[in-house]
């Protein structure tokens, strides 16, 4: 159950239900923006999924594309892709664009996965 090498998949958010989706966790959210055709982004995925698999429990995590969901892009401001979202009670904490190696996402990520 802990382990790192153990993937779970992000959930999609919805542009009708997002915003409630996201008021309704206590628990900070992790929001992974990207789009599917791009490789940066299904690298920064398969470390996001593995993240997820590991501190399911102390965060959830979300992912949103881009491209179908440009609504939800936009009331995030992202720009770029990929762009992770740390958001907790209708704030957000922390912002992280590009690629990051999967040890240092997770250190700079750890003070809200505890």
């Amino acid at each position: 159950k802990g382990s790192d090498a153990m993937q779970r998949e992000l959930e999609p958010l919805e542009q009708d239900s997002y915003r409630q989706t996201l008021a309704e966790r206590a628990l900070p959210q992790l929001i992974f923006f990207a789009v599917e055709w791009s490789e940066p982004c299904r690298q920064m995925q398969e470390v996001m999924e593995r993240l997820a698999g590991a501190y399911c429990a102390t965060a959830d995590f979300c992912s949103v594309d881009t491209d179908q969901q440009p609504l939800i892009a936009a009331d995030f401001h992202i720009t770029n892709v990929p762009t992770l979202v740390v958001w907790r009670q209708g704030e957000v904490l922390e912002r992280i664009v590009g690629i990051r190696q999967p040890a240092d996402l997770e250190r700079s990520l750890s003070k809200y996965l505890k």
